[in-house]
């Protein structure tokens, strides 16, 4: 087992935990969608579908594995869900 694992929670419960520091992912959310908007000329929408998924795609890994009962990655991908909408970070549409 990783030293990395952070604690599980379920899914009707608040994350206990910090899966990544909140500002650093912020700060991050917020460069890669300037990066993909000006430098990478994507619209305002497609920016902000890029930047959500790398800001997903963080949260879901430090996730662990252990604890999870039924559709482990459901579980996962709902409480990563969760958590961005804790942080004020809305999947785009």
């Amino acid at each position: 087992m990783s030293d990395l694992l952070v604690p599980s929670y379920g899914i009707e419960q608040k994350p206990s935990f910090d899966p990544v520091n909140s500002d650093e992912l912020l700060d991050s959310f917020e460069e890669r969608l300037a990066i993909a908007e000006y430098d990478g000329h994507q619209s305002p929408q497609q920016a902000q579908r890029i930047a959500y998924l790398d800001a997903f795609i963080a949260v879901l890994v430090t996730l662990p594995y252990e604890d999870m009962e039924g559709d482990w990655l459901s579980s996962r991908i709902t409480a990563a869900e969760h958590w961005l909408l804790d942080q004020g970070i809305m999947q785009p549409k």
